[in-house]
Formats: structure tokens, C-alpha cells, sequence
């Protein structure tokens, strides 16, 4: 049967499916979806911030937590791009801790996580999609909880969201020219804290 414009049924449906893969493709180039690619990459930074923090130990305040805006701030590493968009990865939510002989490394760009993955896995880490932080508890399975700090000075906080330990202990060694080794050392400001949850969805399982 042809229809008024003089094309077939086979010849619509295959119009059809052009312009759905057509714009299937501009969806997934403009929103970035994650692809392997990228995890690929993500976990290559992992690999390379805990590189840049196990051979700089000396250089650190506290050796044993080291945030990604320290090491950054030392000119070690240049910022961290997301390999997910052309945003900076997050300073503050991205460490190193070390225990014992062991080191642990979380790094967050935009909403991809690696969270806290013993240094000789990163090549096989899990990686999550996680939400934006929250005070209302949320109780799903798979939500995460932290306690993350900020410091009070004249009633205001000086960061304009809360972060943690090992990143607001470096800004207020930085800011104030401090030698606080943990947040019970600061003396500067006040320091408070507040428990956070955020939602927490596992996108590309360890291989």
C-alpha cells in the first residue's frame, strides 16, 4: 500500500528507524552517557592520584589522608578532568587514606564514583552513580551515610558546603596558616559536623 507522499509501508518504518538512530545518537552525544570507555579512564585517574599521593609522601601534612585539593595545590598532579563531561573532578570528595601498608582511593567526578578501593584493585574497581548529599536519612538498601565538616567563624561557615575531614583540614591549614593534623587540631574556626546521606546505584560492576 502507498501512502499519499508515494512511500511504501517498508519504506516509512525505514525512514522511521533513521531518524530514531539519529536521534538516539545526538541524545547520547549531548547528554555524555558513560560508556566503557570512560570507565576505563575513570579508573586510570584512580591509578594516578593514588600514584601522585604514595610518591609524594613527605610532602603532605597528614600522609595518612590526603584529599585531591592538597595534592592539587602542590602542583603534582593538574586538575583531574571528568572523563564524563569536561567538568573537574571533586577536590574535596576525592582521597587517599592509608592504613598500615595499605591505601584506600575514592575519587567523584560529576556523579561517577570509586569509593574506597584498595590501591592494588583500581584496575578492577567498582564504579557507582551517586546522588547529591542530604540530611534526610534516606533508607533504601544500597544509600551511603558520611559525616562530613565544615568550620563556624562569626557564626558562618567558611566553606559553602560541608566536606570531608581530610579536605576541610587542608583549607583551613591553607586558609589560615595552620598545622592542624586532624579536625580535633583546628583552632581556627569551629568545627562542626553533620551526617549525609545520598543515594548510591552501582553502574559498572569490578571486572
Amino acid at each position: 500500500m502507498i501512502n499519499n507522499s508515494g512511500l511504501g509501508k517498508f519504506e516509512t518504518l525505514t525512514i522511521l528507524v533513521v531518524i530514531i538512530a539519529i536521534i538516539a545518537f545526538l541524545l547520547y552525544s549531548t547528554l555524555g552517557v558513560a560508556n566503557s570507555k570512560d570507565f576505563s579512564k575513570f579508573r586510570t585517574d584512580a591509578v594516578n592520584f593514588n600514584k601522585s599521593v604514595y610518591t609524594n609522601l613527605d610532602t603532605f601534612k597528614n600522609p595518612d589522608n590526603v584529599s585531591l585539593g592538597e595534592v592539587v595545590s602542590h602542583n603534582l598532579v593538574d586538575d583531574f578532568k571528568s572523563p564524563f563531561s569536561k567538568n573537574k573532578c571533586d577536590k574535596a570528595e576525592s582521597f587517599v587514606i592509608t592504613e598500615g601498608q595499605s591505601r584506600y582511593v575514592t575519587i567523584k567526578c560529576d556523579e561517577y564514583l570509586i569509593d574506597g578501593v584498595f590501591a592494588n584493585n583500581l584496575d578492577n574497581a567498582p564504579i557507582y552513580k551517586v546522588g547529591e548529599w542530604q540530611e534526610e536519612e534516606i533508607t533504601e538498601p544500597n544509600a551511603q551515610s558520611m559525616e562530613l565538616y565544615n568550620c563556624e567563624e562569626n557564626g558562618s561557615n567558611i566553606l559553602e558546603q560541608y566536606v570531608p575531614s581530610s579536605y576541610l583540614v587542608f583549607y583551613v591549614n591553607r586558609t589560615y596558616g595552620t598545622n592542624a593534623y586532624f579536625t580535633d587540631g583546628i583552632t581556627a574556626c569551629k568545627v562542626v559536623k553533620k551526617t549525609f546521606y545520598r543515594t548510591r546505584e552501582l553502574v559498572e560492576e569490578d571486572k
